[in-house]
């Protein structure tokens, strides 16, 4: 609910927001406390995935559009930015250099 949230607000900056499932099954894991629920996950999302999106989106590879992907590298969330014009899968290097970084350390 929250990331189909997130996606319908960044649709309107031109930038895709794509999941992987082991992403979401992370967050899954990680933002549900049995004493709360799922409360956590809006908490999680807001410091692991809408922060270091903001930033991309304000100064970064976002700033003209784009496609952001979340996935799990060394059990936390990493985020890829690609932004307009440059493909995910295009050699890194060319046309689509993906700068991967730790959402944590933004």
């Amino acid at each position: 609910k929250f990331i189909g949230e997130l996606q319908v607000q960044l649709a309107e900056k031109h930038v895709t927001l794509e999941l992987t499932e082991t992403a979401r099954r992370w967050l899954a894991q990680h933002g549900f406390e049995p004493l709360y629920g799922a409360r956590p996950m809006a908490r999680l999302i807001q410091q692991k995935v809408k922060e270091p999106l903001a930033e991309d989106l304000l100064f970064g590879g976002l700033q003209h559009g784009g496609q952001a992907v979340i996935t799990v590298q060394d059990d936390d969330i990493r985020l890829a930015i690609f932004p307009a014009g440059r493909a995910p899968n295009e050699e890194p290097g060319g046309r689509g250099e993906e700068r991967p970084h730790t959402i944590d350390k933004l």
